[in-house]
């Protein structure tokens, strides 16, 4: 995979979250992520994860969304 999920807490919101960091950036993958957050960040329904923040850690972008409890897929 392109990226790695991991289950954290939001600082500033103090809210669990899920942190989606993308691993080998370049400038397709890059586009293909920032298209994937700003259609969820539009995207109001009660069966789709909120984007809570999206930003960069070192290099590495970010998406931090709802946490959903549940097995992994």
């Amino acid at each position: 995979g392109q990226a790695t999920v991991y289950r954290a807490t939001h600082q500033a919101l103090g809210v669990p979250a899920a942190l989606k960091l993308l691993h080998v950036v370049d400038r397709t993958q890059l586009k293909r992520f920032l298209q994937e957050a700003q259609i969820l960040a539009r995207l109001h329904h009660p069966n789709v994860v909120r984007v809570l923040d999206l930003g960069e850690h070192r290099g590495a972008p970010y998406l931090a969304a709802e946490l959903v409890a549940g097995e992994d897929l």
